[in-house]
C-alpha cells in the first residue's frame, strides 16, 4: 500500500502508523489493529483516514 510522507518517517510513531496501514490493507478491523498496536480503535481510524485524505490530496496535485 502506498503511503504518504507523513507515515514513511522512521520515528516510533511513524512505524506504528505504517504497521496500522499494512494491517488495514490486509483487511484487519480497526478493533483488531488497536489490540495489536495498543491504541484505541478510534485512533487507528484517525490514522487510516488521515492517510486516505493525504492520498486523495496527493492525487489531485
Amino acid at each position: 500500500m502506498a503511503t504518504t510522507d507523513r507515515f514513511t518517517q522512521t520515528t516510533p510513531e511513524a512505524k506504528v502508523a505504517e504497521l496500522i496501514l499494512e494491517l488495514r490493507a490486509g483487511g484487519i478491523s480497526y478493533s483488531q489493529i488497536a489490540t495489536e498496536v495498543g491504541l484505541s480503535a478510534s485512533r487507528v481510524g484517525e490514522i487510516v483516514r488521515a492517510n486516505e485524505r493525504d492520498q486523495i490530496l496527493e492525487s489531485l496535485s
